[in-house]
C-alpha cells in the first residue's frame, strides 16, 4: 500500500513509500522507500508501477499473491504476467503467482521523447550512453532521442550506511554528466535492507531493481535503458536478461536492453575513445565505495583490457601502482560468470 509523499533521508530530497505485508505468518510489514531531488516531485505519479516491479520476484519466490493498493498501468500488468511464465521455465519448482490491482492509472502525459540511462559509470553504462548517442546521432531516427537523464541508485551497490562513499561518487558522476551534457538523477532507496535484499542480486534482482527505480518517475520517461550484461549469445537465467527487461515496459514507457550484440571487451574498446571513460570509469563494487581497488578480479580484467589496448597508464580511476602481469595467475575468479569474461580477455591476448 502506498504511503504518503515525506521528506527523505538527505536535504533537497523527497521520499516516496510503500508498505509491505506478508501473508505468511511471523514476518512483520515493512516499508520500502525511494528518495528522490526535490526537482522531480511532478515526474511521480499515484500508479504503482514501480512497487509492482520491485515486488514481483520477492513474491514470486515466496509464492505468495501479489496485491496492490492502488492503480497499475495494464500493459504492466500482462507483461508481468509474461515476466512470471520466464521465469517459471527458469526454475520450474515455483509457479506463476497472481496479481490484484486497484484498477488502471488515468491517463498521463509524460516527456515524450526523454530517454534515461542507469548509470554506474562501469564499462557497460559508459557503452551504452557514448554508443546509443552516436547512433542517434548518426542515423537520426524520428522521435528518438539522445540520452538525457543519468540515473544512479545509492542502495544498490554502495550500501546506505556508506554515506561519504555515496556523496563522492554522486559528485563524481555529476562531472561525468556535465561534461557529457547530460542530466543526473541521484536516487536513494533501502530496497536492499528489506527482505527484498534476502534474493540474489545478480542472478535474481536486479534487473527489477532498476525497472523499480525508472518506474517511479513513470511520468518523466519515454524509455529506460538498461545496459546488457552479457552478449545476446549467452543467454542464461540472469537477474538483468534481453527477454524479462524489456517486459518492465508500460503504455508510456519503454524498457530497452542495450548493448548485448557487443562483448565486454568489443564495449570497453568502444569507450576508450572517450577521455571522460578514461578519466571515471568505476568497476569495482568490493568494498562499497567510490574507488577501484585494482587488485580484485573486476579491477584485473577490466585492466588487462586496456593493457591490451594501449590505455591502461591513461585510466586514471585506477591505482597505478597495483598492476603487473605477473600477478594474473593469483587472480581469484569467484563465479562462472566472471570466469567466461575472464576468457574473453584470454582469447583477446592471444590473437
Amino acid at each position: 500500500a502506498p504511503l504518503p509523499i515525506s521528506d527523505g533521508l538527505l536535504p533537497g530530497y523527497f521520499r516516496v513509500a510503500a508498505r509491505i505485508s506478508y501473508e505468511k505468518r511471523g514476518l512483520r510489514p515493512e516499508v520500502l522507500w525511494f528518495d528522490l531531488p526535490e526537482a522531480h516531485r511532478r515526474d511521480v505519479s499515484d500508479a504503482a508501477n514501480g512497487w509492482l516491479i520491485a515486488l514481483l520476484p520477492l513474491a514470486f519466490r515466496m509464492g505468495e499473491s501479489l496485491r496492490l493498493d492502488a492503480p497499475v498501468d495494464p500493459t504492466l500488468v500482462r507483461n508481468a504476467s509474461e515476466i512470471l511464465r520466464i521465469w517459471s521455465t527458469w526454475d520450474p519448482l515455483l509457479k506463476p503467482i497472481p496479481i490484484e490491482t486497484c484498477g488502471e492509472p488515468e491517463a498521463a502525459n509524460p516527456g515524450v521523447g526523454t530517454t534515461g540511462l542507469f548509470f554506474s559509470g562501469g564499462v557497460d553504462s559508459f557503452f551504452s550512453v557514448l554508443h546509443w548517442d552516436a547512433v542517434t546521432c548518426a542515423h537520426g531516427a524520428a522521435g528518438v532521442s539522445p540520452v538525457d537523464d543519468l540515473i544512479f541508485v545509492w542502495g544498490y551497490d554502495i550500501p546506505l550506511n556508506h554515506r561519504q562513499a555515496f556523496a563522492r561518487k554522486r559528485e563524481t558522476l555529476a562531472k561525468v554528466a556535465q561534461e557529457l551534457g547530460k542530466h543526473l538523477i541521484p536516487m536513494i532507496t533501502n530496497l536492499r535492507e528489506t527482505r527484498l535484499g534476502t534474493l540474489a542480486w545478480g542472478t535474481v534482482l536486479h534487473g527489477a531493481a532498476l525497472g523499480a527505480a525508472g518506474l517511479i518517475l513513470d511520468l518523466r520517461f519515454s524509455r529506460l535503458l538498461i545496459s546488457s550484461a552479457f552478449q545476446r549469445t549467452i543467454l542464461d537465467p540472469w537477474g538483468s536478461h534481453p527477454h524479462v527487461d524489456p517486459l518492465m515496459s508500460t503504455r508510456w514507457t519503454e524498457f530497452i536492453y542495450y548493448g548485448d550484440g557487443f562483448d565486454r571487451f568489443e564495449k570497453t574498446a568502444f569507450i576508450v575513445r572517450s577521455d571522460v571513460a578514461l578519466r571515471h570509469l568505476h568497476v569495482c563494487w568490493g568494498a562499497g565505495s567510490n574507488d577501484n581497488c585494482g587488485r580484485c578480479e573486476k579491477c584485473y580484467r577490466t585492466l588487462l583490457s586496456l593493457e591490451l589496448l594501449g590505455v591502461r597508464d591513461q585510466a586514471a580511476s585506477f591505482p597505478r601502482d597495483r598492476f603487473s602481469l605477473e600477478h594474473v595467475p593469483s587472480i581469484r575468479v569467484g563465479s562462472a560468470v566472471a570466469m567466461k569474461l575472464l576468457a574473453e580477455v584470454r582469447d583477446r591476448a592471444v590473437q
